[in-house]
């Protein structure tokens, strides 16, 4: 039979006398037994905290079979075990998920504790990895009798037309169980931040137009469009409607920046909730690394830095 061992190095001091390395039988291999997914297998040696985990495909009664083993506790059969994924850090949190599927369905196993059964789980674009945080905090995506749905830290929302798949960055976790998702009903948008329903809306402005990026604290700020008007959503706030959203700009504090034309054509700029202008043109606008715009009055350029104004440029 084969066997998985591990090897232990004792080393005592600098002038101790290295010690004969030895082996310890952790997991021994079956005759109708392989050792799949080679790349994501762990093995803690900590103290307290000894263990492994790792997955095996099983010839068993005519048919074939898949088991995730950890500490020699086995779960399964699978029909199938897609993409694991566990933790770099394993001996510290021991977090692992996977995807299996059985009997037609699609499961979700977390940690442990298993979600399903799915028609299939996403996103739309058929990956299968979830969104996850260090704390473990996730969110996936799946598909139940045609509709897509959102599974957040085990907690389900929809059923909906449409979801964005979450490499989109439309999708996003943060601290303390904050959370921003988008979706699409009979062809409008919808965001829930949070438990906060913001839509219908017509038109999403895509996240390189938005900013999710600084959402750790459940700070964003989004573009949309309905009936042909531009509105900004910032952290819970609703600012509009414009003729034009033309530039928007966050930064991790909470600051939130963006500048917008009115029907006459003037522009003005909003920052931090209070509106500056109005302005002939304004050509940028941005928190990086402090406050500043450019903009044109009278026919002349002018540039704000941090409050300090430089004109006829």
């Amino acid at each position: 039979m084969k066997r998985i061992e591990i090897l232990l190095t004792l080393v005592f001091s600098a002038t101790a006398v290295l010690a004969q390395p030895t082996s310890e039988l952790i997991y021994e291999i079956k005759p109708n037994e392989k050792v799949i997914h080679m790349n994501e297998h762990r093995l803690s040696l900590e103290t307290g905290k000894k263990g492994f985990i790792l997955f095996v495909e099983r010839y068993e009664n005519g048919d074939t079979n898949q088991y995730m083993i950890r500490n020699d506790v086995e779960s399964g059969p699978y029909d199938e075990i897609y993409d694991p994924e566990i933790s770099w850090n394993y001996s510290e949190t021991g977090f692992y998920w996977f995807v299996f599927y059985k009997d037609t369905k699609h499961y979700m196993n977390m940690n442990g504790t298993v979600y399903g059964p799915y028609d299939g789980i996403g996103p739309a674009g058929g990956w299968y990895h979830p969104i996850i945080d260090e704390s473990g905090q996730f969110l996936f995506t799946f598909l139940r009798e045609e509709q897509w749905s959102y599974n957040i830290n085990g907690q389900e929302y929809g059923p909906y037309d449409e979801i964005q798949d979450y490499y989109d960055s439309e999708n996003n976790l943060g601290k303390d169980g904050k959370f921003i998702i988008r979706y699409i009903n009979e062809a409008k948008h919808y965001f829930n931040v949070s438990g906060q329903i913001f839509g219908p809306f017509d038109e999403f402005e895509h996240y390189y137009d938005s900013q999710i990026d600084d959402f750790d604290d459940g700070h964003y700020v989004l573009k949309v469009r309905k009936d042909a008007l531009s509105y900004v959503l910032a952290d819970g706030k609703q600012y509009g409607p414009f003729s034009g959203v033309n530039s928007i700009d966050s930064d991790a504090k909470g600051g939130i920046c963006f500048t917008y034309s009115v029907e006459d054509g003037s522009y003005f700029y909003n920052l931090n909730g209070k509106v500056f202008g109005s302005f002939e043109m304004i050509s940028s606008i941005s928190l990086d690394p402090v406050f500043s715009t450019v903009y044109t009055n009278g026919g002349q350029w002018f540039i704000n830095i941090a409050g300090k104004l430089s004109g006829h440029v």
